[in-house]
Formats: C-alpha cells, structure tokens, sequence
C-alpha cells in the first residue's frame, strides 16, 4: 500500500512540478528540463524525481532532485550525498535537494554532516506541515489530492475531507477523471489513516464510486500495484526501482 502511494505522489508531482515546487517547496522556476541520471545496473537505487531547473529571480541553472519518504531512513543523509555526487559529476552545475516526508511530524533523519572537510546538507519537507489552504485552493487536481497530506491545524478531520472532496468535484467535471482522482485521494489518506473517513464522506455525498472495504477492495489495490509494476517495466524502470514504488517483492515483480 505504501509503495502505491509513493507512486500516486511521484505521479501528481510530474504534471504540475512548476507549481508543486512553488507551493510546497516555496522555490520559484522560470524553465526546466526533464533529466535522468544513469547509474550502473548493480545500483540498488535510483533518485526519485530529477529536473534541471532554472531558478527565479536569479536566472541560476540548477539539477532539483526531490525523494519521497514514508518512513524514517537513519543513512538518508549519506544516500543523498552520494545523489550530490553523482548529479554534480553527471551535469557539472549546483544541485538542490529535498526530502519530503509523507507520513508523520518527527523524523529522526540527519538531514547534515559536519566534518573537518566536508560539510553537506539536504532540506527535509514533512507533508504534515505544509500549508493546507494553497493547495486545495490550487484549483490544480493533483494538488487538491495531495493537500490530504498536509497541515489541517487541528480542524476536523471529516470536515476537511469533505472539503477536498467538494474542491475536486469543481475542478474535475468529467465523471471518468473524478474515479482516478478519487481513487488517488483513497489511496493517499491511508498513508494518514484517514481512509475510512474518505470512504463514508464519499458515500454521504453520493459521489459515485464503487470501492468496498473487504477483500475484494484489498485485491484490488494488490491488482493496481501490479499494474503499476507492469508499466513501469514497460517503461524501462528497474525491477529494484519498480519493487520500492509498488512496495512488491523482488521476487513478485520478476514474475510479472
């Protein structure tokens, strides 16, 4: 479940970075670029999210690589610092980094290092404290989603979905588009445990959407993963890679 949701996240990022970036990152571009970094087939890891951006109001060309997280990674700080390395090597210009944190207020993750001679450090972004409002105002629908993750301050919790839920009937008109982004929504809010409150506001506002809490709606997200995993071999993506943002097995994504 945790690897769908990373994957949903990644995948709302992709279409509205401009504005992911500005809203949640509070960093300002004026062009990017989509880039990649090939590391060799015995790599266990490859950066989540990388883009070549152009900073305002400096005009200053810098490699943005962003991770995404669930849980706690006591070596993240030496996992980025060997990204740094390879992104300044590979492209030769400065290079921003960003953990964001998805689930959770505390993380126990060193985010610097200080050394005689060296000195690196990475910004940490929890999801939880980034501000509410903007994003569900954004009118953009993979923001709206994605707002589920952030700062409620406290309000309802109900309340606030049923707002994100009105918010994204008015930006998304077309029935077939709603399902997607309602499915995203569900599958997001549990990384929060919020699901159930996502399924009974859905249902008292008779959107509709057929989604069971039973086992025939757990072999579904087991089936969507799966379809996940398949497209993303299709793409060229390494099995390591596609068993971390599915959160299958090694073994399950050799057998696809």
């Amino acid at each position: 479940m945790t690897g769908s949701s990373d994957h949903i996240f990644r995948e709302n990022v992709a279409p509205v970075f401009e504005v992911f970036v500005r809203e949640v990152l509070g960093v300002r571009t004026q062009s990017l670029e989509r880039v990649e970094l090939s590391q060799p087939k015995t790599s266990e890891r490859e950066p989540d999210y990388l883009r070549k951006v152009v900073l305002q109001p400096s005009g200053e060309p810098v490699i943005m690589h962003l991770e995404f997280q669930t849980k706690t990674d006591k070596l993240m700080h030496l996992r980025m610092l060997e990204y740094n390395a390879l992104l300044r090597r590979r492209f030769g210009i400065g290079v921003r980094q960003y953990v964001l944190l998805l689930k959770g207020k505390g993380s126990t993750m060193r985010t610097e290092i200080k050394e005689d001679n060296l000195y690196f450090r990475y910004e940490l972004v929890h999801m939880s404290k980034v501000k509410f409002a903007p994003l569900v105002e954004s009118g953009v629908p993979e923001l709206i989603v994605s707002s589920v993750l952030a700062d409620f301050k406290r309000k309802d919790a109900a309340a606030i979905i049923r707002r994100i839920l009105v918010t994204l009937r008015q930006a998304v008109p077309d029935e077939r588009d709603l399902q997607k982004y309602l499915t995203q929504l569900d599958l997001l809010s549990h990384i929060r445990d919020y699901d159930n409150i996502v399924i009974n506001e859905i249902d008292d506002m008779a959107f509709t959407y057929d989604i069971k809490r039973d086992a025939r709606y757990q072999q579904g997200i087991e089936q969507s993963a799966h379809n996940i995993a398949r497209e993303s071999l299709k793409n060229g993506v390494s099995i390591q890679l596609t068993a971390k943002i599915t959160g299958l097995s090694l073994k399950a994504v050799r057998e696809i």
